[in-house]
């Protein structure tokens, strides 16, 4: 056992002393800070013609978050009934009354407009785009009633399961999920959630595509910088030479691995945070993804997929390792990542090959997609137990990285019988 620590303090210096290291995650740090600040900074033109007139008005996007915001806490704790719905079609009836008479600038009438986008935005999650305000009569008790609103969600949830062709036990899995959900979503604001578990923020998925690039450059030298300098042999013929030398090098690569997720990770999450506000945990997930039907908070969410992300990149860094002592070579490993990378973004597999793009889904970047992998709604059954993707994958993603593990000790254990 001492030797074995002897060996991954070793190993671990090795990582932490070369400069290529720390410059290729100091890089990869200020691209996030610098696409943060570039999305912050940008300045939108709007371009208003009224009779006659033309209104001209800029607004940047640190302000509509703002605004956002504000709006969004407006809404807060109000449950999605029909109390809600008449204070809604009050107020908007008001609005569009006081645009009607001309009474107000374009600019000030967004301004109005824009206090009713989360009720929008979340009518259109819970019935597909099937219910807006705009189709209400703005008197506080159009057509618009909570009954319809519910409905249709149970008409989207029907629909989406159809599409995706699930099985009786499916079915009756995902009804079972139904009744544990409340009968009446509490409007919450949730921004900063909805960032960092989103394929669209610079959110978790973000942090996955710069780690992936990171391993590729730290952990693919861990077993192929041997090669390249001619060492290989001398270490494979000394006493530890063969498994716990691959198993110090392997363990120093994971550990590197938790250690630069963890630090990213936390970047990000406070600076999200930060930027876009940290209320709405308890916020129903179904306020983003009206079609799915498990009990589950955004909140919750997030902490599935931080921990998601920490077993995905301790996956990546075993194949990053496994790849490069194979073929004795940093740059295979590379060539691996970004295949891995660009195929998992380019490609999506339809529905229409059910066995295939369930698979597909399980691919780590495809699994932390919110909409693809994550809340794919086709179930995993194990010895007659039925699991959803986000509670298989973390299993699938172990035994995965124990499999290679072993693979890898084999073709490195190998190497002095069949090398040069």
């Amino acid at each position: 056992m001492g030797q074995f620590k002897t060996l991954l303090g070793y190993e671990i210096k090795k990582i932490c002393t070369r400069k290529s290291t720390w410059i290729t995650f100091a890089v990869l740090i200020l691209a996030y800070l610098l696409s943060v600040i570039l999305t912050w900074s940008v300045t939108y033109s709007n371009v208003h013609t009224r009779e006659g007139e033309r209104e001209e008005w800029h607004d940047s996007y640190a302000k509509r978050k703002a605004r956002e915001r504000e709006n969004g806490m407006y809404w807060s704790g109000r449950k999605i009934d029909n109390v809600l719905l008449a204070d809604v079609g009050k107020e908007y009836g008001k609005v569009l009354e006081e645009a009607g008479a001309g009474a107000e600038k374009a600019e000030v009438f967004q301004r109005e407009i824009e206090r009713f986008s989360p009720i929008e935005n979340v009518l259109d999650s819970l019935t597909g785009g099937e219910m807006l305000l705009a189709k209400d009569d703005g008197q506080g008790n159009g057509s618009l009633t909570e009954e319809k609103i519910y409905q249709a969600r149970k008409e989207l949830v029907k629909s989406y399961q159809a599409e995706y062709g699930l099985s009786t036990e499916e079915c009756g899995y995902w009804q079972e999920k139904e009744k544990l959900l409340p009968k009446q979503f509490t409007m919450e604001y949730a921004e900063g959630f909805y960032q960092l578990i989103s394929m669209s923020g610079n959110g978790i998925y973000m942090v996955i595509l710069y780690i992936s690039f990171l391993l590729a450059v730290v952990a693919g030298r861990v077993f192929a910088e041997e090669h390249q300098r001619r060492a290989d042999q001398v270490i494979l013929c000394s006493r530890n030479g063969k498994r716990q030398l691959y198993y110090a090098k392997i363990a120093a690569g994971i550990l590197f691995a938790v250690f630069a997720v963890t630090v990213m990770l936390c970047i990000v999450v406070a600076l999200t945070f930060f930027l876009y506000g940290t209320e709405g945990f308890s916020a129903a997930l179904q306020l983003v993804a009206g079609w799915y039907s498990y009990p589950l908070s955004v909140g919750e969410v997030l902490l599935i997929m931080l921990f998601i992300s920490v077993l995905v990149v301790v996956l990546t860094s075993i194949l990053i390792m496994v790849v490069s002592e194979k073929f004795c070579s940093s740059v295979a490993a590379m060539a691996v990542v970004i295949a891995v990378i660009a195929g998992s973004r380019l490609i999506v597999i339809p529905r229409g090959f059910p066995v295939l793009s369930q698979i597909w889904n399980f691919l780590p970047l495809n699994l932390l997609k919110l909409d693809q992998g994550f809340l794919d709604v086709r179930l995993v059954s194990v010895f007659g137990r039925q699991f959803t993707s986000w509670q298989f994958a973390p299993v699938l993603y172990l035994v995965s990285g124990v499999v290679l593990v072993f693979l890898g000790r084999r073709v490195y254990c190998r190497y002095q019988v069949q090398g040069r």
